[in-house]
């Protein structure tokens, strides 16, 4: 890791931890190379392949999966596609969504990873999330929330419903050229 992103990163844990709330948190990140248009062309109506690395609950790894693809998966989500651990045939080959739950590398390497590293992040729960083709990164979200104990509390399937969608922006409210994106900064709703 970098100076600049463990500097980068510290930033953001001092300035989530300052905060009195329990509402998770999160940073986005979108290359130059993302277009929503990508999303509708290959995943919008089918499967799309979710790896998940990290497992903060200690449940199985099948039940965990379950919990982090139904929260995906939310009825009235923007998101139109079937995230999925075990994908059928309508499934993309060349794209997937990386979920690391508090684990790194973190962005850029989520897709070119061989392994995770745990990060015992202690009070907080952190969730990233990288949208991939092959080994590219076109879109990444990082949210952090105070320490999610179980699959029913609320904070872990908003946490992760918002960062699903928030991979896949239709635009950036914040830019009037949609190719040209930076870091974003905010609270999850």
């Amino acid at each position: 890791m970098t100076k600049k992103s463990l500097l980068a990163a510290a930033v953001v844990l001092a300035t989530v931890m300052g905060c009195s709330t329990d509402a998770p948190r999160l940073t986005s990140q979108y290359r130059s190379s993302y277009d929503y248009y990508n999303f509708t062309k290959y995943h919008y109506n089918r499967d799309t392949l979710v790896e998940i690395h990290g497992n903060t609950l200690g449940l199985d790894a099948g039940r965990f999966a379950h919990a982090v693809t139904a929260a995906m998966n939310r009825p009235n989500s923007s998101v139109q596609s079937n995230f999925t651990t075990t994908p059928g045939p309508s499934a993309e080959k060349n794209f997937r969504v990386v979920l690391a739950f508090n684990s790194s590398p973190e962005g850029l390497g989520m897709c070119q990873a061989k392994g995770f590293t745990p990060t015992g992040q202690g009070g907080i729960t952190i969730l990233r999330a990288a949208w991939c083709w092959s080994d590219r990164a076109d879109s990444d979200v990082t949210a952090y929330v105070t320490p999610v104990t179980s699959i029913e509390d609320p904070r872990f399937r908003t946490m992760v419903a918002q960062v699903t969608a928030e991979l896949f922006p239709r635009r950036d409210e914040n830019r009037d050229n949609d190719r040209d994106r930076g870091l974003r900064l905010g609270i999850m709703r």
